[in-house]
Order: structure tokens, then sequence, then C-alpha cells
């Protein structure tokens, strides 16, 4: 991540070395969770997704659309996930700030699987 355009997203991927290198945290899920809790990623497993969302959701968070996310919680992650990307972005764009690579990789992952999602639905 030391190439993002976004360094205000850095803190996740340090937070990882600190966790790392001063609480002896070893767990590789763990660390990946923390170190992608501000960008997302593609792939994310279920720890991953649940630390970027409730950072994303937690109690101090009072904005457009983050309602809809902590009410989407409850039947999908991925959905869940789907829309804060989604909401990310948007924000992003419309005050001109810089977006990093895992949050487009992320958004492009998570729509794919939606899609799929709905393509079984449909079939079946």
């Amino acid at each position: 991540m030391a190439e993002t355009f976004a360094p205000v997203v850095l803190h996740a991927p340090v937070g990882a070395l600190i966790a790392r290198r001063d609480f002896g945290v070893d767990d590789p899920e763990i660390l990946r969770a923390i170190a992608l809790h501000t960008t997302g990623a593609p792939h994310m497993d279920r720890l991953a997704m649940i630390v970027f969302l409730a950072d994303y959701c937690e109690s101090g968070r009072h904005f457009v659309g983050v309602d809809e996310v902590r009410s989407l919680l409850f039947s999908s992650l991925e959905t869940a996930m789907l829309r804060a990307l989604e909401q990310t972005l948007l924000y992003l764009r419309q005050n001109c700030r810089p977006i990093d690579r895992h949050t487009l990789d992320a958004m492009t992952a998570f729509s794919r699987l939606a899609e799929e999602d709905s393509q079984r639905l449909h079939q079946g």
C-alpha cells in the first residue's frame, strides 16, 4: 500500500505492522483484517469483512447511507460490503479525494459476486 494515492488509509497497514511488532499478533487472518479495514480488497474472508464493516458502521459515524449498511449487516456481509464500497467511492469521487486501488478492486470483486448471486437466484 506504500504506493497509494490516499495516504489517509495508511494507518490500516501500519496498524497491522504495529500489531505484529508490538503486540505479538501473528495470525495472518487478523493481520490482514487490520490491514484492509480502510480499503477493502477482493477475496476478503469473513473476519476481514466484519472488521471493515465494524469500522465503517461504528456508532460515532453519522452520514447518509450508514443506516442502510447497518441494516444489511444482519442479512448479508457481502451485500453490506458492496453497499459500503459503493458509498465510499461515491463520496470520494464527489469530493475529489484520492481513491486507493484496493478499494476499486474490492468494488469490482463484490459487484461480480452480487451479479453471480443474482444469476443463481434467477436460474433456481
